[in-house]
């Protein structure tokens, strides 16, 4: 950001400035006028540089935060991280369903026996027990690939999610650097301005001592005459 402000002739040409140290010298003015108006006029140029100082201070404390919550978010999301290993067989499920297919090749062969001779009953009771089992069987298949589908679901969120905040962390560790950077620039520039006006100040006070005492050397040759 540029200044709209420009200093004044007299700060800007150096042989001006010493003109002037040496009128306010010889004359009965004091330098502090002239010296608060130097602060004054550095002040209005370097307002622009302050101000971006202070808004980059704010960014880079803003990043900082997010890069925080950022870093806490997959901190949280390694410690929920899917294990990566196959969910297991549904074996109590299968165990229960094979007693149940049992019993109800028992039921149906004790149900049937009273009805038809032992060869049909037997073979009515190995078919609803086949039957019934093959259903047990697919029913726990299906719950094991609906397992897998949602492990494989769980493992690709993760991976976005994952992949996300790592993009989110690293776009954020590289605005911070070069905020830190413009930073770096704008407060040297300030440096830069405050040494010269330091140094204007120095020029001031020290033609204006130099004017000052020859005018008191030339009024005290005056006073001996």
């Amino acid at each position: 950001m540029q200044s709209a402000y420009t200093l004044p002739l007299w700060l800007t040409d150096e042989q001006i400035l010493r003109d002037e140290a040496v009128l306010f010298g010889l004359s009965e003015s004091p330098p502090d006028e002239k010296i608060a108006a130097i602060r004054s006029a550095f002040a209005a140029l370097t307002a622009p540089l302050e101000k971006q100082i202070e808004q980059h201070h704010e960014a880079i404390g803003n990043l900082n935060l997010l890069l925080e919550i950022t870093d806490n978010q997959l901190t949280n999301l390694k410690s929920d991280a899917p294990s990566g290993t196959l969910p297991n067989w549904p074996i109590g499920q299968f165990l229960l369903s094979l007693l149940a297919s049992l019993l109800l090749c028992a039921g149906t062969y004790l149900g049937t026996l009273w009805l038809v001779d032992v060869p049909l009953a037997l073979l009515m009771a190995g078919l609803a027990g086949a039957g019934a089992g093959v259903g047990f069987l697919l029913m726990s298949l299906a719950g094991y690939k609906s397992a897998l589908a949602r492990n494989a679901f769980r493992k690709q969120q993760y991976d976005e999610t994952h992949r996300q905040l790592l993009t989110d962390r690293a776009n954020g560790q590289l605005e911070k650097q070069t905020q830190i950077e413009q930073l770096y620039k704008v407060e040297a520039a300030l440096d830069q301005q405050q040494a010269h006006r330091d140094w204007l100040i120095r020029l001031f006070n020290s033609e204006f001592d130099l004017a000052r005492s020859l005018r008191h050397q030339v009024r005290g040759q005056y006073i001996d005459l």
